[in-house]
């Protein structure tokens, strides 16, 4: 994608056939949420009671029709016998079925993806991959369509009920076969966009079993991928023919997503059966209003249309009630056969839907997230004919357009008070292979890193899950529905405009009872065409109107071609164009962009790449180690085709100019982490530190991984958090402390909506030998939601050419509210590449794990009993001594930094079943601390050793910490070097040094607990 342009993207991932642990317990049963429709089929979102759903997940049968004769008449029939066939359940792709059960490598691991037929013959014949099809005579595998089957029995609960069969997502269309009789066709049935829904009651055996088969075709157009296979070249482009569909064109592969073979041809969200009526209630939904600036009474608004599958005429009484006020209302309905009518109910008229001093939804650190239940009932003859049951939240969304030079600013306002937006783009995973676990694991990775918006790219259509979360969390949600320069003016994007609309109206009648969704976009990229933008404008604002809606982030003031269509919904105030930054920046320009340039006052996207630790990096690069010298050193094709294009080349070039040459694999990560860290915290802290009075948001791209990836993400795909992570979360705390590179500005920024007085302000200078320079304390009394200057750093004669800030928060008790820790270099252009010798640190930590409940809580002492600074000091829990890190893990902080005598108390938690059987075991280590690791055996160079000559010392290392120590040559009790080494399990790493004596007689050479001593002439 063309990031220098513009960009976005999307969010979640997890393969059943890696070793990823992934067990979770914070995730309550999922709800099942439905459907949109064509023919047969109807819109509707179920939420009656769980008798009256069906899942089917469990139990189903995969297979080429390639390599079936038979029809949906045979295919559908309880005598069929299903030999040959592949066992999978449902979510899933065929790529993804096929690659659980062994037919295709992972194409998520290495260039495995080489090793699968693709979607376009042109590609096959160019990488000759045809030879690997798994279907006779080199068929192209994803030419045909895939049957699914599955067997079922109906619970007693659906007799005497109309028995609805739902689909909440497919790719691309779909035959539908029930009983051998055909439910729905592929004409129908198309599109990634629409859940459908079909009434299947007249075909159901209420006794016995039920054989369902669905017949999966592939993309009409799939387009031709291309390949990203040189460190810091091309990327992958992605507009390409499959746009022409209404499917997922972004799966043919971008700059950071992977070309995903088959296009991801299958039933990529729930199906299931659900049981109503002969009325059912159809699109609840309700709206809340305050009277702003107060706050009480909120004024709600509930409606639903209310469908008579039936011949006959049917009375009855819609019954709500609001379930945490017992309000009650209901109205009596005359339906005509096969009528569908809206009822509407409004506080004006029903007493019970104004909520007095109303418990309201608030974003991530503004408050709770609270959430009320309405129970819808239809009853007829005195019998429920159908139920119906909606979470949503009471909250009001606005904006204001803060003017300045000229320049607009989107401020949000959520219950009447400004939220700083601060958040990013997320992804889904690369198979789909994402399920309620996954996807809390993320959104609780997000939170914690004090992330409240998040938007899509590549689907509009998350599974409800996603939503139910974002509700829980307070994590707001921006839906793109269009992805990025799709449907733009003079292309045929997409073909079928009214399969669009179909679509479009679904996602909205699905997601829009959902508090924590605040924002429509209709592109992220680009320009809608007028045909589609006006339609999608006129059903967001009939169909929901309670949003916030931007056309794209294409449009900063100093834009002046806007289309004639779009403008009228300009300015928006937000935008994502240059100036910014994919690659590295340096900090100070992150600032400067915010004081200077006034797209930065909200702005959508810029990032920086994240490369994941030693441990995640080896099991998807299988070539990690093998890298040949030269100037991209350790970088491969590998390492290219998992993102690392052209994006990644100033990250790559900062690297190298501010830490020296990489001598290794470990060497360049330990750098990336001091490159990533200091990039991630300086974007968000340069959006606080003009906060109001210029800036109101800032997101980034982007927060996560599709696939695994070496670029842009807070936490890798295996759920292991980058030290990202730990640096956003500390520029986004409620209560921050932070300096200004640009002129050493010391500021504090309360997040809080109440002030905090009596506060204390500390900051520490450092020369590189740990030596205190200067210090400072000051007073603070900083109104609610600002940033406040606090005092500036002096200019520090003689300072080493790098040195160090500490600063620190607490209030007026004396507690500790934040801390930060900086880096510096004293000249410009900056060379930090002497914090390679910084001193090697040992420090003293304790660990106290105890059972909580369904978790294990670690509570970790940190010390840094020294003269020197401990830099980046990181913490994992393992299963057992030098085991496995237990994943996903929630932790107070990490990778901090301790300045001579410093002490940390943190706390990490993760689930029990996590774990394994033991309690978690602990282990710390970082750029320059000394871990605990084994030498297995060191031997010196034949003599005879003469002084001036260089003398080379062998040894081999064994259990290292988990991401690498960093093991240090001693001569005579001096250090003489050090090198980055991993050793895990079975495995050791040969090590080698080369010192060279500088005086005669014996000398003292030392590596760990070894050591051998040479006799120098």
């Amino acid at each position: 994608m063309d990031r220098n342009a513009v960009n976005a993207s999307a969010c979640f991932g997890r393969s059943r056939g890696m070793a990823v642990s992934i067990v979770m317990t914070w995730i309550a049963a999922a709800g099942i949420c439905g459907i949109a429709a064509a023919g047969q089929a109807d819109q509707q979102s179920p939420g009656g009671p769980p008798e009256t759903v069906l899942p089917l997940r469990e139990n189903w049968l995969l297979k080429s029709s390639y390599q079936m004769p038979e029809g949906g008449e045979a295919v559908s029939t309880g005598d069929f016998s299903p030999q040959g066939w592949l066992p999978t359940r449902v979510p899933s792709t065929v790529l993804g079925a096929l690659v659980r059960n062994g037919v295709y490598p992972d194409p998520r691991i290495g260039l495995n993806s080489f090793r699968i037929p693709d979607a376009s013959d042109e590609f096959n014949q160019e990488h000759d991959l045809a030879k690997y099809s798994h279907l006779p005579d080199q068929r192209n595998p994803w030419h045909d369509p895939y049957w699914y089957r599955t067997e079922f029995t109906l619970p007693a609960a659906a007799r005497q009920r109309q028995v609805w069969l739902n689909f909440n997502g497919i790719h691309y269309r779909a035959d539908v076969w029930l009983n051998g009789r055909q439910i729905a066709s592929a004409s129908q049935m198309a599109g990634a966009f629409s859940r459908y829904r079909f009434d299947i009651t007249s075909n159901v055996r209420s006794d016995g079993k039920n054989c369902l088969a669905v017949k999966v075709h592939p993309m009409d157009h799939p387009g031709t991928p291309e390949t990203q296979l040189v460190p810091f070249g091309k990327d992958r482009k992605y507009q390409k023919d499959a746009m022409k569909d209404v499917g997922l064109p972004m799966f043919i592969g971008y700059d950071c997503m992977g070309t995903v073979p088959d296009r991801n041809i299958g039933l990529w969200q729930d199906v299931y059966l659900d049981f109503r009526g002969p009325v059912a209630i159809r699109d609840p939904f309700v709206t809340t209003q305050l009277p702003l600036p107060q706050t009480s009474p909120a004024a709600l608004r509930v409606s639903a249309t209310l469908v008579n599958s039936s011949g006959t005429l049917l009375e009855g009484v819609l019954k709500g009630t609001i379930e945490e006020t017992g309000g009650q209302f209901e109205a009596k309905v005359r339906l005509a056969p096969n009528e569908s009518k809206e009822v509407v109910f409004s506080s004006a008229e029903y007493p019970a839907l104004g909520i007095g001093n109303p418990r309201l939804w608030w974003p991530h650190n503004y408050g709770p997230q609270n959430l009320y239940h309405l129970a819808l009932r239809f009853e007829a003859a005195g019998e429920a004919a159908d139920e119906q049951r909606v979470q949503f939240g009471i909250r009001q969304v606005t904006r204001e357009l803060h003017k300045l030079d000229g320049a607009h600013g989107l401020r949000v306002h959520i219950n009447g008070q400004k939220v700083f937006c601060r958040g990013g783009y997320i992804q889904p995973e690369l198979l789909f292979e994402w399920d309620a676990d996954r996807i809390e694991a993320e959104i609780r990775y997000l939170t914690e890193a004090n992330i409240n918006i998040v938007y899509f790219e590549d689907i509009p259509n998350p599974p409800d899950v996603f939503l139910d979360l974002c509700d829980r969390y307070g994590l707001m949600f921006g839906n793109c529905f269009y992805g990025c320069y799709w449907m733009q003016p003079g292309t045929p994007h997409p073909l079928d405009l009214d399969l669009l609309a179909r679509g479009t109206v679904d996602i909205i009648h699905r997601y829009r009872n959902h508090p924590s969704l605040v924002l429509y976009m209709a592109m992220n990229e680009g320009e809608t065409r007028e045909d589609v933008y006006t339609r999608w404008r006129k059903e967001i604002i009939e169909r929901d109107g309670t949003r916030l809606f931007i056309p794209s982030g294409s449009f900063p003031d100093y834009r002046t071609n806007e289309p004639a269509w779009i403008a009228p919904d300009l300015p928006t105030g937000a935008n994502d164009y240059p100036p910014k930054s994919y690659g590295w920046a340096g900090p100070a320009q992150y600032f400067r962009w915010v004081r200077e340039n006034r797209n930065w006052m909200f702005m959508l996207e810029s990032g920086c790449p994240s490369p994941p630790s030693y441990d995640s990096l080896r099991r998807f690069l299988p070539d990690l180690d093998q890298a040949p010298p030269g100037p991209t050193f350790p970088l491969t094709a590998s390492w290219a085709h998992h993102d690392a294009c052209h994006y990644f080349g100033p990250y790559d070039a900062a690297l190298r100019r501010l830490y020296g040459e990489p001598r290794s694999v470990l060497d360049y990560l330990a750098k990336g982490l001091l490159v990533t860290a200091d990039e991630h915290r300086a974007m968000y802290e340069a959006a606080n530190h003009r906060m109001w009075d210029i800036t109101s948001g800032f997101s980034e791209w982007k927060l996560n991984a599709a696939w695994p990836s070496v670029e842009w993400q807070l936490y890798d795909w295996y759920l292991r958090p980058t030290v990202a992570l730990y640096y956003v979360k500390k520029a986004c705390e409620p209560l921050h402390v932070q300096l200004a590179p640009l002129d050493m500005e010391v500021a504090v920024v309360n997040n809080r909506l109440a002030p905090q007085d009596g506060l204390e302000v500390r900051a520490r200078v450092y020369d590189f030998d740990g030596k205190l320079r200067w210090e400072k304390t000051a007073r603070l009394d900083m109104p609610a939601n600002c940033c406040r200057e606090a005092f500036k750093l002096p200019d520090i004669a003689d300072r080493t050419p790098v040195y160090f800030v500490a600063l620190q928060l607490r209030d007026a008790s004396g507690n500790a509210l934040s801390d930060n820790f900086y880096w510096l270099a004293s000249k410009d252009p900056a060379d930090l590449a002497s914090l390679d010798r910084l001193p090697a640190v040992r420090l003293k930590s304790s660990c106290q794990v105890r059972r909580e409940g369904r978790q294990w809580v670690a509570r970790v002492e940190v010390e840094n009993p020294t003269e020197h600074v401990a830099m980046l000091v990181h913490l994992v829990l393992t299963k057992g001594p030098r085991g496995e890190e237990i994943l996903p893990v929630s932790w107070d902080d990490n990778y901090f930094s301790l300045a001579p005598g410093e002490r940390r108390e943190v706390c990490a938690r993760v689930a029990a079943g996590a774990a394994g059987e033991a309690p978690p075991s602990f282990e710390v280590g970082g750029w320059n601390i000394q871990t605990s690791y084994r030498c297995l055996g060191m031997h010196t160079s034949k003599g005879p050793f003469k002084v001036g000559q260089p003398v080379t010392v062998s040894a081999t290392i064994a259990e290292t910490f988990l991401a690498g120590s960093r093991v240090t040559l001693s001569v005579d009790g001096e250090p003489a070097g050090s090198q980055w080494a991993w050793a895990r399990g079975e495995r050791s790493a040969p090590l080698s040094f080369q010192i060279t004596p500088s005086g005669r007689g014996p000398h003292q050479v030392a590596l760990g607990a070894k050591t051998v001593t040479m006799e120098v002439e």
